[in-house]
């Protein structure tokens, strides 16, 4: 494309609870604008949101589950799903 744009604004929410957990809430709009070669211009709406929790088995070790899923218009569909066990040192 000649030109190609994509916002996702949104609001996240952000909690902590025993001081071991985390979770996280975001979500919001979508929009897309493509300008193809000549006269093809195409915006698209839709949405994302995103859904994380961390768990602290340590100071230094730490498991953490996300998921996300993004849609706009028929340009694409993507969900994801991710899990994690970090050590920081």
């Amino acid at each position: 494309p000649q030109l190609f744009v994509e916002q996702v604004p949104g609001i996240r929410i952000e909690g902590s609870w025993a001081r071991r957990h985390e979770l996280t809430l975001e979500g919001g709009p979508a929009a897309q604008f493509v300008q193809e070669g000549g006269d093809g211009v195409r915006f698209e709406l839709g949405g994302h949101a995103r859904l994380a929790y961390v768990y602290f088995v340590r100071d230094s070790l730490f498991w953490s589950l996300e998921t996300n899923f993004t849609r706009i218009g028929d340009a694409y569909t993507r969900g994801e799903a991710t899990a994690s066990l970090t050590f920081t040192f």
